[in-house]
């Protein structure tokens, strides 16, 4: 189940990927990426706290406290592409603002019209 929820996952971000180039803006992977990261995240936690609840509800469930276990890791494992591409996202956008913060310090300093010759 977790190599199922992994490729799904890569597959979503793949396709995220492609309609984020072919457009040009790169946000959708923070927006569609991140959605569906934590809309993932917040399943499986649903899975994993209504697996964890009462197990002898009735004796006709008897298999649905595993396949609830095995479900939350599969929305865990479609979760963790998504989220890590959100990461990677905010840290290049942080990095590219920082240096074009300081290319233009830069290009003031350089070019102040108290320099004159």
């Amino acid at each position: 189940m977790v190599k199922k929820g992994l490729i799904t996952g890569i597959t979503i971000l793949l396709f995220v990927l492609v309609i984020s180039y072919l457009t040009g803006i790169w946000s959708f992977v923070y927006y569609v990426s991140g959605g569906i990261g934590l809309l993932s995240i917040l399943l499986s936690l649903d899975f994993l706290i209504y697996s964890l609840g009462n197990k002898k509800t009735t004796s006709s469930e008897k298999g649905t406290y595993k396949s609830r276990l095995e479900d939350s890791k599969r929305f865990i494992s479609i979760a963790i592409p998504n989220i890590l591409a959100v990461f990677i996202y905010l840290i290049s956008w942080e990095v590219k603002n920082t240096i074009i913060s300081i290319m233009n310090r830069e290009w003031l300093f350089f070019s102040s019209p108290n320099s004159k010759k």
